[in-house]
C-alpha cells in the first residue's frame, strides 16, 4: 500500500517520527543551500552539513537548514549522472550566482532587492543546446508589477531569439562553407582520377 501523504501544513505531535522526518526531508529539499567559506570547515565525512536543534540561527555558520559541498556536490552528480545543478530560492545580487566550479547555478529571477544596494539584477537561465545566461534590472513602471513582469518577460524572450537566430545563421554560414568547399573539391579530385587513368 502507498504511504499517506505529508500534509507540512499540519502539526507535528511530538511522537510522530514520519512527520518529523517528511519536514525534515522536505526542509533539505527546499532549503538546501552551496556551503559558503565560514561554513566549509564544519562539513561532515560526506560533504554537508545540516542544521541542529541547538545551533545558534544568529551564529553566521549555522545553516538555515542544509548546505553541501563539493564532496557531495560530486557524489551526487555520479550517482545520477548530472553535470549541473540549476537552483533558485536563494537571492543573488547579481541576478545569477555561480559556485563550485561553474557546476552550481543559482537563479534569482526577483528584482526584489533582498540587500543593501539600490539595485538588484533579476536573472533568467535559457538552456538549449547550450547554456545562455541573461541578467538585466527591470526598469520602474507606473503601470503596475504585472506589465513590468510581462515586459521584462518580453526582452528576455527577444534576446533569447536574437542569440538563438544568431546562432542559426553561424551554422548555417558554417555548412554553406563546408558544403562549398566539398563541392570545389570534387571536380579538382574528377580532373586527378581522369589524368591518371590517360
Amino acid at each position: 500500500s502507498l504511504p499517506l501523504r505529508f500534509d507540512p501544513s499540519c502539526p507535528i505531535h511530538e511522537n510522530d517520527k514520519r512527520a518529523e522526518v517528511a519536514r525534515l526531508l522536505m526542509m533539505d529539499i527546499l532549503w538546501g543551500d552551496p556551503v559558503n567559506e565560514l561554513q566549509i570547515h564544519k562539513l561532515n565525512s560526506q560533504g554537508y552539513l545540516a542544521r541542529e536543534m541547538t545551533d545558534d540561527p544568529r551564529n553566521p555558520e549555522t545553516p538555515r537548514h542544509m548546505v553541501y559541498g563539493v564532496k557531495f556536490l560530486d557524489d551526487f552528480f555520479a550517482e545520477h549522472n548530472f553535470n549541473r545543478l540549476l537552483r533558485g530560492h536563494q537571492a543573488v545580487s547579481q541576478g545569477i550566482g555561480v559556485s563550485m566550479g561553474t557546476r552550481v547555478l543559482t537563479v534569482f529571477s526577483d528584482s526584489k532587492d533582498h540587500f543593501d544596494h539600490e539595485v538588484t539584477q533579476c536573472g533568467i537561465i535559457l538552456v538549449e543546446d547550450e547554456i545562455s545566461v541573461i541578467t538585466g534590472v527591470p526598469q520602474p513602471s507606473t503601470v503596475g508589477t504585472t506589465q513590468a513582469a510581462q515586459q521584462a518577460a518580453q526582452q528576455a524572450a527577444q534576446q533569447a531569439a536574437q542569440q538563438a537566430a544568431q546562432q542559426a545563421a553561424q551554422q548555417a554560414a558554417q555548412q554553406s562553407a563546408q558544403q562549398s568547399a566539398q563541392q570545389a573539391a570534387q571536380p579538382a579530385a574528377r580532373e586527378t582520377q581522369t589524368s591518371k587513368a590517360e
